[in-house]
């Protein structure tokens, strides 16, 4: 097993979503203090441990914090319609470049930035001539590069975690995989597209790790896929999911979502080669623990 090193703190924006909580538990595991940042509301989700501390977002400058690593996963507006609020996302891009300027502030070595897959998809788009009002994917796109010139300018290291597509227990979403799950735990029939579409997925606690690995041994500038480095089209993965949770469907009823990427657009090699991250659940094992954990919750 890989060593690691542990950051004296780390803070985590976004640290009560569904991915935060993963990484915020796994640096605890791993000996880190985790400053963590997210709405009052959400604040009840956090483990109770000793080295945690919560704050509420929008962060403020705490007395006597001095910040080793910042993980930036905060981000309004991820899911539906709101992808769509040029507005909202451009918001985004303002308090990303404040929260570089706030862990420059706090002596903070490298900032973590969790970009999308969605980056690709925009520009994909761009280069096709087709119109997109996928201001979250245009929005995250900027992020990166501001947020990398506005470290540079404060002598931090910045880097890229581009997240294709997670899942996994502790996810009660409309997305692919949990609503899915969720259905075919109900006994209702699935229907999608035709899943020409190429795809990756990525057991949670794998992202976290990849993540941890990032802020660990990450080069600045660089940009990282976070996917399972297996990446084939979007049928192969359902057929797997129906076998594995022993659901049926019907494939080429729905309307295709997004844009298709070439295969070399979830090129984990990067990743693998600088940090050594290699994903340890597979996709069937991950769908199972996945609807246990739907079992568990909803029962």
């Amino acid at each position: 097993m890989q060593s690691y090193e542990p950051f004296e703190t780390a803070v985590i924006t976004g640290a009560c979503g569904f991915l935060g909580l993963a990484l915020v538990r796994l640096l605890l595991e791993r000996g880190q203090m985790v400053w963590a940042v997210d709405h009052k509301k959400n604040a009840a989700k956090l483990p109770k441990r000793e080295h945690l501390f919560f704050v509420e977002t929008p962060f403020v400058t705490q007395p006597n914090l001095h910040c080793d690593i910042w993980y930036h996963l905060g981000w309004s507006g991820s899911r539906a319609k709101a992808r769509t609020d040029a507005a909202l996302q451009a918001e985004n891009i303002r308090q990303t470049i404040q929260a570089v300027e706030t862990a420059a502030e706090l002596g903070c070595k490298k900032f973590v930035f969790a970009g999308s897959i969605m980056e690709a998809e925009v520009l994909q788009a761009q280069t096709q001539g087709i119109e997109t009002q996928n201001a979250y994917g245009w929005a995250k796109h900027c992020a990166t590069h501001l947020g990398r010139i506005a470290a540079q300018q404060k002598n931090m290291c910045f880097v890229t975690a581009r997240i294709t597509n997670v899942y996994g227990a502790g996810e009660n979403s409309e997305r692919l995989i949990s609503s899915s799950l969720h259905k075919i735990r109900t006994g209702e029939h699935l229907s999608f597209s035709v899943g020409k579409q190429n795809y990756d997925f990525l057991y949670v606690t794998d992202a976290a790790r990849a993540l941890a690995a990032i802020g660990k041994h990450g080069k600045d500038g660089m940009c990282y896929v976070l996917g399972s480095g297996q990446p084939q089209p979007l049928r192969l993965w359902l057929e797997e999911l129906l076998t594995v949770c022993k659901g049926t469907a019907d494939f080429g009823k729905e309307v295709p979502e997004g844009i298709c990427l070439p295969i070399a657009a979830y090129d984990t090699t990067t990743l693998c080669r600088d940090t050594g991250f290699m994903p340890q659940v597979s996709f069937a094992e991950g769908l199972r623990r996945t609807m246990a954990w739907q079992m568990e919750v909803e029962t």
